[in-house]
């Protein structure tokens, strides 16, 4: 039996995840779920408020003190895998709306260039059960920002990197589990398109990152 952490990043994101695990209750944003028996596997599922200095953070306390520099511990013990399961803005004309989308890496337009990739292994065996229920599902290169990419000329500027979704948790996640080597898979859907255009919610990320 393997364990596996499941990242969310909003309300609705978690409301979606808990009511696949079989949680009856509201969870609230910082809650820790689990771990839950489903199939071969528990999961356990974080749900953390959005942006990328939320998800460092609780990257570091969740995955980097599992590490075996730091040592497991029965509260917190080292997981198999991580999964992180959310909305993503989509950069390419291609991605419609609620297109899903698994990713093969992630960049940050904080991070110097450096991408880190998803685990093929991984990645391809939830590709492979969202086509067994009929729906398709893409593969695509992610980028992370520490603003929302509300308009379509925001959308083209981080298309220039040659990444085809936007989030802002995806890569903080990937970096910390690339440094403890416990492999990430990226499960997403689309939830704004290219010329889809959106309030300027980008006024009220607060000093954390977070949509306050």
């Amino acid at each position: 039996m393997s364990l596996v952490y499941i990242f969310t990043f909003s309300k609705v994101e978690t409301e979606q995840v808990a009511r696949l695990m079989g949680v009856a209750a509201a969870v609230k944003t910082g809650a820790r779920v689990g771990p839950i028996c489903l199939g071969a596997n528990d999961f356990v599922l974080f749900a953390s408020d959005m942006g990328p200095k939320t998800a460092r953070s609780l990257a570091n306390s969740v995955l980097d003190n599992t590490s075996s520099a730091h040592g497991a511990t029965a509260a917190n013990p080292r997981p198999d895998a991580a999964l992180i399961v959310g909305l993503c803005g989509g950069l390419t004309a291609n991605l419609q709306q609620n297109t899903i989308v698994t990713y093969r890496e992630c960049q940050s337009i904080d991070g110097n260039g450096t991408a880190y990739q998803c685990s093929p292994s991984h990645t391809e065996r939830i590709s492979r059960v969202v086509n067994w229920t009929g729906s398709s599902c893409e593969s695509v290169v992610g980028i992370t920002s520490h603003r929302i990419a509300t308009d379509k000329s925001l959308r083209l500027e981080l298309a220039r990197s040659g990444a085809q979704t936007v989030d802002m948790e995806s890569y903080e996640i990937l970096a910390v589990a690339h440094k403890t080597g416990i492999p990430v898979a990226i499960l997403r859907v689309v939830s704004d398109h290219l010329e889809m255009r959106l309030p300027d919610l980008n006024r009220a990320i607060n000093e954390a990152g977070s949509l306050d």
